[in-house]
């Protein structure tokens, strides 16, 4: 069953540092709890996911490229061959982050997951009607013909 609120929540968005705190410990205050289900539902919920990832490396990346003592194409390849593996292992788990993030927030587990699978039917289910519309409509132009 898809989550339904009692009464429509307001999405608020957090403030830049309520995002970093979000994007680094994945709380933010109540007020955007809203958002946070948007966020991990939304049709670029994995793309945001990653630009996440991105920022937690950031840091790293940034200490290696300014701090190490190598040349700048060692110092790249260094930051590649460290965060590559590790972005494949964080969206190894993308979906359970989400989760996480998601009850921090005060949902069920699983209420994301729901909702991302629910709009992927009733998407699939409006191709398949739009299908049939036009099937139909090429099936009554070729009898009136």
């Amino acid at each position: 069953m898809l989550y339904q609120p009692e009464k429509p929540e307001k999405i608020v968005r957090p403030n830049p540092l309520h995002w970093l705190r979000y994007s680094y410990v994945g709380s933010v205050p109540t007020r955007n709890r809203a958002w946070v289900l948007h966020d991990t539902t939304t049709r670029t919920w994995l793309l945001r996911h990653v630009v996440r990832y991105l920022i937690l490396v950031a840091p790293l990346v940034i200490g290696v490229m300014v701090f190490l003592p190598a040349p700048v194409g060692l110092r790249a390849l260094s930051c590649l061959a460290a965060g590559l593996p590790m972005m494949m292992f964080y969206l190894a788990y993308t979906v359970e982050d989400t989760e996480r993030r998601v009850e921090k927030a005060g949902y069920p587990h699983g209420t994301a997951t729901r909702i991302r699978e629910q709009r992927a039917i009733d998407a699939q289910r409006a191709v398949a009607a739009r299908s049939r519309q036009r099937r139909a409509a090429r099936l009554t132009r070729g009898r009136g013909a």
